[in-house]
């Protein structure tokens, strides 16, 4: 028991230095040797407490997700209809990346690159799906509860809105933080209003009226 308690305090170390590095400099301007030099073992050490970049890429990415999720129970319980539960999701998912560029920089890159599964541990890609299915969850039953309450329209399709909300929050967000995209063509760009604007706009086309 204690040596696996060991085994898994050095790995949760040799994490922290490739976040570190991967934060600093990217993922991909990253090799493994440099992970290894960093983390104080050699390489070959290494490879006995992970499989690879892409492990260290999810388990990483895996602990962004897992601060945001747990900001988003606490936001989203908080509120009492479901149309607030939703705007709380758009409000925490913006300031979260916000707050923390490094782990915004490697969601997009999963957005965009495909991470080989058999590079990684699959007790870290298990855990990984398992956060992902809670988020849609919590996406899904917000708009349950905001069609249950009368806050949102009674005639949404749920399991499409729960994916347009997910999916054009992302897009907005990587525009919003990427202003070379978007500053030829706006006047005074600001981020923070470019990203609300949009998250207002999706929420008055799904809130109910009457």
């Amino acid at each position: 028991m204690m040596k696996e308690k060991v085994k898994e305090m050095k790995r949760d170390f040799i994490i922290e230095v490739a976040k570190g590095l991967f934060f600093e400099k990217g993922y991909e301007n990253t090799s493994i040797d440099e992970v290894a030099k960093s983390a104080g073992i050699s390489k070959s050490t290494l490879y006995t407490y992970v499989k690879g970049k892409e492990d260290l890429f999810i388990s990483i990415h895996y602990n962004g997700m897992k601060l945001r999720v747990e900001q988003l129970k606490i936001e989203m319980n908080s509120k009492t209809t479901g149309y607030d539960k939703i705007y709380a999701f758009g409000e925490v998912y913006y300031n979260f990346y916000k707050q923390n560029p490094g782990y915004f920089k490697l969601h997009m890159f999963e957005d965009y690159n495909s991470i080989n599964k058999e590079k990684v541990k699959t007790f870290i890609y298990q855990e990984f799906d398992n956060l992902l299915n809670e988020v849609i969850s919590l996406v899904r039953s917000a708009f349950e509860s905001g069609i249950q309450d009368g806050s949102l329209k009674n005639d949404l399709n749920i399991e499409y809105c729960d994916k347009y909300f997910a999916y054009t929050l992302r897009i907005i967000l990587n525009v919003a933080f990427s202003p070379e995209k978007t500053k030829h063509i706006i006047d005074k760009y600001d981020e923070e209003r470019f990203y609300f604007q949009y998250l207002d706009l999706f929420m008055t086309a799904i809130k109910n009226t009457k």
